[in-house]
């Protein structure tokens, strides 16, 4: 998993609001990536840019789960 700063992207492709999805780089140094045990979570804020499985060096299932909440 990566995390970065919507700010730190590159290459910033137009957000697609039917999707709900934007595509970037994160080629930054500002970022944090490591691995999610099994029963842990994470909780990304509108400003964080995520990717899910971009660093398992061999085949696995990647669940992911979705939640909206409005503020």
């Amino acid at each position: 998993m990566e995390i970065s700063n919507l700010n730190y992207l590159s290459n910033l492709a137009e957000y697609d609001s039917s999707r709900d999805i934007a595509y970037g780089d994160m080629n930054s140094e500002f970022k944090f990536y490591g691995y999610l045990e099994p029963g842990y979570f994470l909780i990304c804020f509108p400003a964080d840019a995520h990717l899910v499985g971009g660093h398992i060096d061999k085949e696995q299932t990647v669940k992911k789960v979705v939640y909206k909440v409005a503020l």
